[in-house]
């Protein structure tokens, strides 16, 4: 087929060579046209070759961005080199050239997607553009050659500085360039936008920092009439002027000539007009000031307006931009294996929900292996997720396949049915995922299930026989007996391993039947729900299947007969077993954790010793080879990896998902071939090379090292199998969240290293804890400057450890983010939810309504973390693991109702699946006098009153119900007039609903069993005595628990309260005491406090071991032994006692220990008193919720700001203590004339501590803890003002500074983390309204709607906000649980029907 063109032959595809469709015909000669030819084909879109020419222009544009305010600013334009300026000329002609190129540049079409390469269209579209424009300006500075040769020395400096302000306006290229890059790197695949758009801004950053630094140095020193005066004149025309230059130490270290000449040997040389130092210590200054760093070393010293006006506008520019990388950095991530990430993010929900839900590892461990096979297949999407939303078209051609398999059914083969009735059927198919040893056909069970195995196998069995008797296997089928005639299963079928089977559910068969009219089926009977044996169709089915059973049969006669006959199966045949030969490492061999711990313990050595051996060696300017116990565990790391490439060649056996099916690999070439094929070859091979061996002859060993540090590469691999390796071999799960903390914990440690390395490296004189420090200022950017640059070098590498560290700070913020801020931006976020909520109750509902369901969502998010069960019901599991799931759930409730526990499985298997969830808050109308219940009720969670109506209205309670109790059970069977008592919940209370209808369609499916369910024992009224006797709670066996304390009572929930009182006061004032009172006596009122708390505590440890009851799966146990059990099962028994046992008595026997006098002693002996700090989260929570059930509401987003701060002070405070301990320690031990520590350096020491003493006044004491404190936040902060740091010859306040940098980091990123999700959670429904009319005008302007028809829609979005805060009524009711949307519309809809015929 002819691609498409015009008729000039002005367009082609993109993929079409231009020599065969290009048609036009020029008038210049043959060999014109040939060139022409040429050059379009060098210039056609998306080619290397026009790549290469516009590399080179964006290198030639960033060089000439770079050095023009250079040559203005700091150079001046009389004193430009001459090579520059030659450099300088060849970059205009290459702008010249690039000017005329595009006039043969063909182009995209936006419309037809086609390349269009007409040199008429071209250079019309060319000189229509702004482009155009910008290159004729971009080649004006190429007048300037001739300007120079014709007036020579008339050539005046204003000319200079225009043509040179011209160059500038070359920056708008980039634009142009990126926007190559962009679709040269689209063409085989969408990119990432968020890497490339990460990418453009640290490089207009970095674009940034140069230029206006420049311009910056050029305002600072634009009073001096010459910069450069020389070292003769240096301090007459320089010295003793407010300049920055001149306030720089870097600067006057090299300008000034009695300041260098006086400079040891190893400083720089002197230099009267040092440019280079100029541009670097200018960016250096923009560094600090962008990146918010701000040592103070290099400052505005004139305070002049236009200096300070200046600065005061980077700054501001510093925090947009610092903003925006964090911003873009946190989309990075977002991005970077998005769906991987929403899926795991997914599963962590799911576990979390299971762990609520008490789910037996049975049943995790199940679902754990359906999503792992649906990740390797479909990266864990389930099939109704992945084709919402397809056309119903489109959903038809992909289930096309389906019918190939449904026409080996007899009863829908097309030899009885028709294609329309076949397709029908294939869309109402749903794939399912089945583990290995899962049930998939139950024997004896009406499961009234068609299934069809598409890959994998299932293997039979029965009752009889223990072995396989049979196995169905890709495209057979079973169930199709049981879903048209009601029979009972047979046999049993499990599926030995990953298996998908295609079901169709009878509910959906049935729906089918009975809503559509099928003239190829007119056998149905509604009423029995069979198909008539007079169906040609069913009466085939019925003899194959009958075949099969007799073939079954008759084998398990044949095996009883003859144990040891060889098995016959006409069904399915083996695959042979795969031998192995030699060792072979399988999938789930414990080793594989163990060597991948060894193998990041040995990346981490060689990533953290190879720097700092470097920076040793080049400190002692000695790279000799070295050979001593350091490089034996280098050899021996070595070893190790030698042999892990040994086995991954070799032994690695590993596993296939192919077709559906798993498949352990131990065949040695397809291993190879793997691991050749894997990232982890091309790296190994580089890594595991011998350099070593050159350093015998050559010298310089660690240099031969460096190679080595290439394996850092495979360190989040390595972390990522480890994970997997854990849940495989040990089922030990590490979510993604730990996961990723590992890795930016780990990548941390290699940048902290590094950076110190290199700066230890150039700082002879700093010692190695001095460098850390230096580079834990810098990567967390608080840099107090007590550190700083001295030299050239030194700013380089400071200017790069700062932009590194910069966007490594964003990193972790955007990490930690990502982890904390799980908002869901959709329908389903539960505060998008609570805001429709609030909405409804401005809005003229009714406000019971309203708080009910306010009580319902405040409930999920209290007691299930905001996890919606309904969500994770519906959408996040299959339809079998939802039943499995449901029936762990339910399967208590049910099997103790007598009218269910002794029913067929089947029958209760449906039954449980069928049960619907409501909840109930305290003191809410379960069964009213005005709506007659229809259905039964089963009590999963709290506790309910049944109530009688007396002759004179009120309401009597005569029953109280607990956990797995049931009532209005008779309503099945018998339709209500009138309810016959009351139900009202005493607690909240998670209550599980058989609806009659329900009731009634699954005893159609089991005639026999509705039958015996036909009477009922109704609840009589008359019988005062529950069915469980209300003083004996569950699980309670013996009654030997006299005492106990309910977990829901107001005593226990004051008594929490108390006790994170009593631990406030012990973390406040242990540490205080400890550091700051010294030559204190232990006074009486010390005593009192402390002993009173730990008098409280003595008892909370009693009643937690014995009186305090809990729940269990919902049941109070309220035993003594199993209190005591749970309460040391539960871990907290150990440090409750750890923290109660006495050690201040050693106080007796050494009351002092100098410096610390008698209360110091005291307090450090009662360290062991914090290991309650361990439990404030829980008491916190517990708090939280007491005061919810007392309805106090506080808003979410304030307790959890509040958390944060209370984080932040009592973290501060306890940093304070422990930074003003060490300056005690210090001064205690300190020799006379010297004082190495922060407090004497900072006036809170007058004198050597002396022990004893007089012990400080109060208004001493009070100075010293806000200095503390002051020092503390202002590094938690990471605000750092440098005023006061840590003494720099202190190596232990030196270390315990790097320590608090680092915890300050964490805290500052939580808090923006925080601050994110609350904003996200406080602007969700705002966003989904802004997102939902957005599209619908994008929509409006693509499809050219008229004016009026679009005002009449944006009009309707306007009012729907206005009223129902964008969302639509439909919308907010499927929001609510079932009961409470029958609800609502039952009252929406009450006053129009009224008024009705009916």
């Amino acid at each position: 087929m002819q691609e498409p063109f015009s008729r000039s032959g002005t367009l082609i595809d993109c993929n079409t060579s231009l020599s065969t469709d290009f048609n036009y015909e020029p008038k210049n000669s043959k060999k014109d046209r040939t060139t022409l030819l040429n050059l379009l084909e060098i210039l056609k879109p998306n080619t290397k070759s026009r790549l290469s020419w516009f590399i080179i222009t964006f290198f030639v544009t960033w060089y000439n961005a770079v050095m023009t305010p250079i040559r203005i600013f700091i150079m001046g334009p009389n004193k430009v080199p001459e090579k520059i300026i030659f450099i300088g000329t060849a970059i205009d002609i290459i702008f010249v050239l690039d000017a005329i190129f595009c006039f043969y540049m063909p182009y995209i079409d936006n419309d037809t997607r086609l390349i269009v390469t007409s040199r008429t269209q071209i250079r019309k579209r060319y000189l229509n553009s702004t482009a155009f424009y910008l290159n004729i300006v971009s080649c004006v500075p190429v007048l300037e050659i001739p300007f120079t040769l014709i007036f020579g020395a008339y050539y005046n400096v204003t000319t200079v500085m225009t043509f040179e302000i011209i160059r500038m306006t070359r920056l708008l290229h980039f634009q142009v360039v990126f926007d190559e890059f962009k679709n040269f790197s689209s063409r085989k695949g969408p990119i990432n936008v968020s890497v490339f758009r990460m990418v453009v801004i640290l490089f207009c950053t970095q674009l940034f920092m140069c230029i206006f630094g420049s311009i910056y140095f050029g305002l600072s020193s634009s009073s001096v009439a010459d910069i450069c005066p020389g070292s003769n004149l240096y301090e007459e025309n320089l010295k003793d002027m407010e300049l920055w230059i001149t306030s720089d130490n870097v600067i006057v270290d090299v300008m000034d000539p009695t300041v260098c000449e006086s400079k040891q040997d190893g400083k720089p040389d002197c230099n009267d007009c040092p440019h280079v130092l100029f541009f670097l210590r200018s960016v250096y200054f923009l560094m600090q000031t962008l990146f918010t760093i701000g040592y103070g070393d290099a400052v505005v010293p004139t305070k002049l307006d236009t200096e300070v006006a200046v600065t005061c506008l980077f700054m501001l520019f510093g925090v947009f931009g610092y903003g925006l990388i964090i911003a873009n950095m946190t989309s990075v991530l977002s991005n970077i294996d998005v769906v991987n990430m929403r899926f795991r993010h997914e599963m962590d929900s799911l576990h979390l929900w299971l762990k609520f839900r008490s789910a037996p590892a049975s049943i995790s461990h199940k679902i754990d292996m359906c999503f792992h096979y649906l990740e390797r297949t479909q990266y864990g999407v389930l099939d109704q997720n992945l084709f919402e939303g397809l056309p119903n078209q489109l959903t038809r051609e992909i289930t096309k396949s389906n019918m190939v398999l449904l026409e080996r059914v007899p009863f829908i083969n097309p030899q009885y049915r028709s294609k329309t009735f076949l397709s029908n059927i294939s869309l109402a198919l749903i794939r399912r995922i089945y583990p290995p040893s899962s049930i998939v056909i139950h024997e004896g069970e009406k499961q009234r299930e068609l299934l069809i195995v598409k890959r994998g196998k299932v293997d039979l069995y029965v009752k009889s026989c223990s072995e396989v008797v049979a196995t169905l296997v890709e495209n057979d089928y079973f169930g199709d007996c049981p879903l048209l005639f009601g029979t009972s299963n047979e046999v049993k079928g499990i599926s030995p391993g990953f298996s998908e089977i295609l079901a169709l559910p009878f509910n959906k068969f049935k729906k089918f039947m009975d809503c559509s009219s099928h003239t190829d089926v007119d056998s149905w009977s509604s009423v029995s729900n069979t198909v008539s044996m007079e169906d040609p169709g069913a009466k085939k089915t019925a003899e194959v299947s009958r075949m099969q059973m007799d073939k079954i049969f008759s084998y398990v006669f044949n095996l009883k007969t003859h144990a040891r006959s060889k098995k016959v199966r006409n069904m399915f045949e083996e695959s042979a077993e795969v031998k192995v030969k030699g060792l072979r490492i399988l999938p789930k061999s414990p080793l594989l954790v163990y060597w991948d711990i060894a193998a990041i313990f040995g990346i981490m050595f060689e990533a953290v010793s190879v720097p700092i051996q470097l920076a040793t060696y080049t400190r002692s300017s000695n790279l000799a080879s070295a050979h001593g116990w350091v490089f034996s565990i280098h050899y021996a790391f070595d070893i190790l990896f030698i042999i892990d490439m040994y086995l991954r060649m070799n032994a690695y056996a590993y596993t296939t998902f192919e077709n559906g099916k798993s498949q352990t690999i131990v065949d040695i070439d397809l291993i190879r071939k793997n691991y050749f094929s894997s990232p982890w070859y091309p790296i190994d091979r580089i890594a595991v090379a011998p350099y070593d061996v050159l350093s015998f002859a050559l010298g310089h060993h660690i240099l031969f090292r460096i190679p080595k540090l290439i394996r850092v590469l495979h360190l989040p691999r390595t972390v990522s199998r480890l994970r997997t390796n854990l849940s495989i071999c040990f089922e030990r799960s590490m979510n993604e969240k730990l996961s990723s903390i590992i890795k930016m914990f780990l990548c941390s440690i290699l940048i902290i290293v590094w950076s110190s390395a290199g700066w230890n490296a150039l700082r002879l004189k700093d010692s190695g804890h001095k460098s850390v420090y230096w580079a834990l200022t810098t990567l967390t950017t608080v840099g107090y400057g007590d550190l700083t640059p001295k030299n050239a070098r030194e700013t380089i590498y400071a200017i790069f450890i700062g932009a590194v560290g910069a966007t490594f700070t964003a990193g972790i913020i955007a990490n930690v983010t990502s982890f904390f801020h799980d908002t869901d931006v959709s329908e389903d976020n539960i505060d998008h939810k609570m805001n429709c909520v609030i909405f409804m109750e401005n809005h003229s509902r009714p406000l019971e309504q309203v708080k009910r369901i306010r009580e319902y969502f405040e409930y999920i998010e209290r007691e299930q973390r905001g996890i919606s069960e309904d969500k994770i019901l519906h959408k996040a599991l299959p339809d079998h693991l939802k039943s499995e799931v449901l029936m762990h759930i339910t399967h208590a409730m049910v099997s103790k109702c007598p009218h269910f526990s002794n029913r067929e499985l089947g029958f209760q298997r449906q039954l449980m699946t069928s049960l619907e969830q409501r909840f109930f808050s305290s003191r809410s109308m379960i069964i009213t006098p005005s709506l007659p219940s229809d259905g039964m009720y089963f009590i999963k969670k709290g506790t309910v009153d049944l109530l009688s109506e007396t002759k004179m209205g009120e309401s009597i309670p005569f029953r109280r119900l607990g956990v797995d109790d049931y009532f209005s059970e008779d309503s099945l069977t018998d339709h209500w007039d009138c309810n016959p008592y009351l139900a009202v919940s005493v607690t909240d209370s998670e209550l599980w609903y058989l609806n009659r209808f329900v009731f009634y369609r699954l005893v159609e499916n089991f005639l026999d069993e509705g039958a015996q369910l036909s009477k009922l024992e109704p609840i009589k009224k008359a019988n005062t005595h529950s069915r469980h006797d209300t003083t004996v709670t569950h699980g309670n066996s013996g009654g030997n628990s006299v005492f106990f304390i309910h977990p829901d009572n107001y005593f226990i929930q004051c008594w929490f309260g108390l006790i994170l009182t009593i631990t406030i006061y012990t973390m406040m004032t242990i540490p205080f005491r400890y550091a700051f009172m010294e030559n204190h006596e232990i006074t009486t009122i010390w005593l009192l406090l402390d002993y009173f708390g730990d008098f409280i505590l003595f008892l909370d440890l009693l009643i937690r071991s014995f009186f305090l009851a809990y729940y269990d799966d919902s049941h109070l146990v309220t035993e003594k032994e199993r209190i005591w059990r749970h309460y040391y099962e539960s871990g907290k028994m150990k440090w409750h006692i750890a923290s109660l046992i006495p050690i201040e008595v050693s106080a007796l026997y050494q009351p002092i220990l100098c410096p610390m006098w008698k209360l110091q002693v005291w307090s450090l002996f009662r360290m062991n008193k914090l290991f309650r700090l361990l439990e404030i989260p829980a008491l916190v929570t517990s708090v939280e919720s007491s005061l919810a059930k007392l309805g106090v509401r506080v808003p979410k987003n304030a307790i959890r700001v509040g958390k944060v701060i209370a984080v932040i002070v009592f973290s501060a405070h306890f940093i304070a203590c422990l930074f003003f301990a060490i300056a005690s320690y210090n001064q205690y031990h300190t020799t006379e004339g010297s004082h190495t520590n922060w407090a004497y350096m900072n006036g809170l020491f007058s004198k050597p501590l002396l022990c004893p003493d007089q012990h400080p006044d109060t208004r001493d004491l009070t100075r010293r803890y806000i200095a503390s404190l002051y020092w503390s936040i202002a590094t938690l902060t990471t605000v750092g003002y440098g005023d006061i740091t840590a003494h720099q010859d202190s190596v232990i306040e030196i270390l315990f500074a790097s320590f608090v940098l680092i915890i300050g980091t964490a805290t500052y990123t939580l808090v923006i983390a925080l601050l994110d999700d609350i904003v996200s959670q406080l602007d969700v429904t705002s966003s989904l309204y802004k997102t939902k009319a957005d599209k619908v005008h994008a929509y409006c302007e693509m499809e050219a709607l008229p004016d009026t028809l679009k005002s009449k829609i944006h009009a309707y979005y306007d009012n729907l906000w206005q009223r129902q805060l964008g969302v639509s009524g439909n919308k907010i009711l499927s929001f609510f649980p079932d009961y409470y949307r029958k609800e609502m519309i039952i009252d929406i809809i009450r006053p129009y029907l009224r008024n009705t015929l009916f």
